[in-house]
């Protein structure tokens, strides 16, 4: 039975983003008959502060499923009211995983082989140094490119903390035997850094169309919204961050405004909700409503509910980061507004599937032109629904993913 240590700053019970990939990775390979130890925090995202029942200590134990879980101390700023974490508190934050994770990975014990999921760096880092002390190869998957992330939604800037970051990535790069990329376009990101093609492999992220296998319940989750049948709905769903800018929606809406029957919910939550809620009662905008993260059992029937999901982010984004929600996004068959750049990674995927329509980013006037021509060709829209559906499912499912990761990990095992 072989055993694999996963050091992952985000998992169970956190609902969005990369915490369900981590923990449906680490339950499939439990029920493989892997022996698998995750080292993590206290759960605290997307709002930013620890759960309820959680405590912030060095060391705590839980088992879930069939998995053992050690959650280390973490450091936790708190919630800036703009929404912008100060660069140096970031930094604080990630760093402390890799201080507080070294002792809970030995206290988890000796693993055949190591994964570290990236975001932040430092969780590799600190994998990198349990491989050399227990001489045991290191697996890097790459969810979020960085420090090219944070450059370009404005989180660093040159000096000594984006050097030093540089030279953490290289570090990282070559300590670990292999490094598992979620996109095309990060593997061209990592080989123009000097990454041997060799290392790299080609592990992305899944969804789980199954859960969208239910009768729809669509209309009675729009009159529990309170829309009718004539109103047009936009939906953003998810983190509420600096990279995904929502206060271009806002301002969208408010050239809206005499589109009396256009809504606009943004569902979830992040460090940028409370400065966006703000924004939105100071500009005054109509017809914009934010709702809290839903269960997962009506998260399907939420994403139904809309007319046009949207996606924003960072102009300067383009290949250091691929928003995970297009992966829940697409299986609930509606189409898909993007805000990105045209050379991202998530414009790349909406094309290439057909379930969207790409705008430039940070645009309100190009944002509130594209709703009303989508608004006005059902036809369009319900066949990109129907594309982006077939495409993740055909290319995306979990049951054909999950099998090639593990490949990997059992090739990393044999590779002396």
């Amino acid at each position: 039975m072989p055993k694999i240590l996963i050091l992952s700053m985000y998992y169970a019970p956190e609902p969005m983003g990369i915490p369900p990939m981590v923990t449906q990775l680490a339950d499939y390979l439990a029920a493989r008959d892997w022996q698998v130890s995750v080292v993590t925090c206290a759960p605290k995202m997307p709002g930013w502060a620890f759960y309820p029942g959680y405590r912030n200590r060095l060391l705590q134990r839980e088992t879930i499923g069939r998995v053992n879980v050690v959650r280390t101390w973490l450091y936790l700023p708190s919630k800036p009211s703009s929404g912008r974490m100060p660069p140096l508190l970031r930094v604080l934050h990630d760093s402390s995983f890799f201080f507080s994770s070294l002792p809970a990975a030995l206290a988890a014990g000796r693993a055949d082989v190591i994964l570290a999921v990236t975001p932040p760096l430092q969780a590799a880092a600190a994998a990198v140094w349990l491989g050399r002390l227990w001489r045991r190869p290191v697996v890097q998957w790459l969810q979020d490119i960085v420090p090219d992330a944070a450059v370009s939604v404005g989180m660093m800037r040159d000096g000594a903390a984006l050097r030093a970051g540089r030279a953490l990535e290289r570090w990282v790069y070559r300590g670990v035997d292999c490094i598992g990329v979620i996109a095309e376009g990060f593997r061209a990101n990592l080989e123009r850094k000097g990454v041997p093609p060799a290392k790299i492999e080609l592990l992305p992220n899944w969804t789980d169309p199954e859960r969208f296998d239910t009768p729809s319940g669509r209309d009675a989750m729009r009159v529990r919204l309170g829309f009718g049948a004539r109103d047009f709905v936009l939906m953003h769903t998810g983190s509420m961050s600096v990279k995904q800018v929502l206060e271009n929606a806002l301002r969208a809406m408010q050239l809206l405004e005499d589109h009396t029957d256009i809504y606009c919910i943004l569902a979830g939550d992040g460090i940028r909700k409370q400065a966006l809620i703000a924004e939105a009662a100071t500009m005054r905008v109509p017809r914009v409503r934010f709702l809290d993260t839903v269960p997962d059992a009506e998260y399907a029937d939420l994403l139904r509910a809309a007319d046009l999901l949207i996606l924003n982010q960072s102009r300067d984004l383009v290949d250091a980061l691929v928003p995970s929600k297009l992966l829940t996004y697409l299986p609930s068959e509606r189409p898909v507004l993007a805000a990105v750049h045209p050379q991202s990674e998530a414009a790349r995927f909406l094309l290439e599937s057909g379930s969207g329509v790409v705008i430039e980013p940070e645009n309100p006037r190009a944002f509130a032109d594209a709703v009303l021509a989508l608004q006005a060709r059902p036809e369009q829209r319900h066949a990109m629904g129907q594309a982006g559906n077939r495409f993740v499912r055909q290319h995306y499912g979990k049951a054909e993913l999950l099998p090639r990761f593990e490949q990997v990990l059992r090739e990393t095992l044999r590779t002396p």
